[in-house]
């Protein structure tokens, strides 16, 4: 082959360096020892694509309990849990942690939803029953109403039911916190709004024995196989995206 002429090979640049793309030099007799498919392959095997289609796993609970104001020193930790208002007279709290340990590593959380089945209800929902995250832990034979951590400010979720027996609420704020380290997973409770109106439903806990009516989490995300730390000189965020490169790599001899 003359000196004018190059080779080139097709290097799939997305997320690693320009140099790795030289994986063959097309100088051995002349010859190029690997074809472009046989290095896409290599390529790919070794800088696996950033994301992939999404996936679904299911999470339950670590622990539950509920409280009550009308018996503020007592813990009810048995087959089910009350959430709202009875009346004027009554509050229940209900407390909730999930075990994230079903979510792999290195995985971007795009949506979670609550998912929980109401055995008996009083009233209807009018917006007044929430949750929000906890500052701290708490333990599911101590826990009162009197004696309960902190509530993590600024994120609440509204949580909204009827008569239907399976309710949906969207926590993927929660999980996403979670997740990344931004607020430690003490788990959530279960408040509500000041008012006068039967406000409330009881729902199975995980003493209950059946995991089919049990409360859990369901979490929408898709899996990174690429760590900052892999990558000297940036992150994955910050290198340039080119897609399909065609890299010149000099000139090749005649024999």
């Amino acid at each position: 082959m003359s000196s004018d002429e190059s080779k080139s090979i097709w290097a799939r640049r997305t997320h690693f360096y320009p140099e790795y793309a030289i994986l063959c030099t097309g100088e051995v007799k002349g010859v190029c020892i690997l074809n472009r498919c046989v290095i896409l392959f290599i390529v790919a095997s070794i800088f696996p694509a950033v994301t992939a289609f999404p996936e679904y796993v299911t999470c339950y609970r670590a622990k539950d309990a509920y409280v009550r104001s009308d018996k503020p020193d007592e813990n009810f930790d048995n087959n089910f849990l009350y959430h709202g208002r009875k009346s004027a007279e009554v509050e229940y709290l209900c407390f909730m942690k999930f075990d994230l340990s079903p979510i792999p590593d290195f995985a971007e959380i795009e949506e979670a939803h609550l998912e929980y089945h109401i055995a008996t209800f009083g009233g209807e929902s009018s917006g007044d029953t929430y949750f929000v995250m906890l500052t701290e832990e708490w333990s599911e034979c101590g826990v009162t109403y009197n004696q309960y951590p902190d509530i993590v400010e600024g994120v609440a979720v509204e949580v909204e039911w009827s008569c239907q027996e399976w309710v949906k609420t969207d926590c993927t704020e929660f999980v996403r916190r979670w997740y990344v380290g931004e607020t430690e997973n003490n788990g959530i409770i279960g408040m509500v709004a000041g008012g006068e109106d039967d406000c409330w439903y009881r729902v199975y806990s995980r003493e209950y024995g059946d995991e089919g009516t049990n409360p859990r989490l369901i979490v929408k995300f898709r899996k990174t196989n690429i760590r900052d730390e892999d990558f000297e000189n940036g992150t994955p965020r910050d290198m340039d995206l080119v897609g399909i490169a065609d890299v010149s790599v000099g000139d090749g001899q005649d024999d």
